[in-house]
């Protein structure tokens, strides 16, 4: 469908994007160029992912999920989200805690709370993204991600229905309404729920609240702990001990060739499968 192809596309421009990442650092002019590319290109795929969730209803695969080292990856890009006139402050206290949720369905929610506070604060201010964790008898344990901004605030009004399909206050810029409603399923997937507090003149805060599923005080960044879109670039000249064959198979043309150039500058000898041989 449209959706698919869209995504596809999307992501043999991210892929692109972090393979001129690896070759242009920090210290690089371009690098903040770039940077801001892939903020911009991972907003329109989770755009699309919301389109394919709501078109489909079917969810993600969770998996256990360290939520302070997931967002502390996702930090650059939320930086280059909010804009340059919004100051991003992480407070993260959740003491190792995981969460049973798909990982880009997490992702996806965290951007779009974070999209929605910059564009409130459009002539500047404070984003501040705090996890902590707290006790709810008979519940258990729970994990709390506030996502707080010191905009306008939401009118009372439209508060109350803030969280339904099409539902929107970006009547400016023409926002689609489907934000907010994904970040609901999202929690609501993982068993857990949003909850908004503002008062107008006085920000808001969004907090996504989840169930704890362990906590783990001696973690380090997991595999699944962190996104591809903000792994470290490997080091100039480093190649892996091993190198690997690698057979690719993916019928998006611009998502294999981008696919096996990274496998390839890793190290690994690349075998690839087009539609013609699947």
């Amino acid at each position: 469908d449209v959706a698919h192809d869209f995504r596809n596309l999307l992501t043999a421009m991210l892929n692109g994007c972090e393979l001129l990442l690896d070759r242009h650092g920090p210290e690089d002019p371009l690098h903040d160029d770039l940077t801001q590319v892939l903020a911009t290109a991972e907003r329109a795929r989770a755009l699309a992912e919301e389109v394919l969730m709501f078109a489909r209803g079917a969810p993600s695969e969770p998996v256990p999920l360290d939520v302070d080292h997931r967002l502390l990856a996702l930090a650059p890009v939320l930086d280059q989200l909010v804009g340059t006139k919004v100051t991003l402050a992480l407070a993260l206290e959740s003491d190792g805690a995981m969460v049973r949720i798909a990982p880009n369905r997490f992702d996806q929610a965290i951007f779009n709370l974070a999209t929605n506070a910059g564009e409130a604060m459009a002539e500047g201010g404070r984003l501040v993204i705090r996890s902590s964790l707290t006790t709810v008898p008979p519940a258990g344990r729970w994990l709390q991600i506030d996502v707080t901004d010191s905009g306008p605030g939401i009118a009372p009004d439209v508060v109350d229905r803030i969280f339904e399909p099409f539902v929107t206050t970006k009547t400016a810029s023409g926002g689609s309404g489907l934000g907010l409603a994904m970040v609901m399923r999202v929690a609501t997937e993982a068993g857990g729920r949003v909850v908004v507090d503002s008062v107008p003149g006085q920000g808001a805060t969004f907090s996504l609240v989840l169930p704890v599923s362990a906590i783990d005080r001696a973690s380090t960044a997991a595999p699944d702990a962190t996104p591809a879109l903000v792994a470290p670039p490997p080091q100039p000249g480093q190649r892996p001990a091993e190198p690997a064959m690698v057979m690719l198979v993916e019928d998006e043309d611009a998502v294999r060739v981008l696919a096996a150039r990274a496998l390839a500058g890793r190290g690994h000898q690349v075998v690839e499968a087009g539609p013609q041989a699947v």
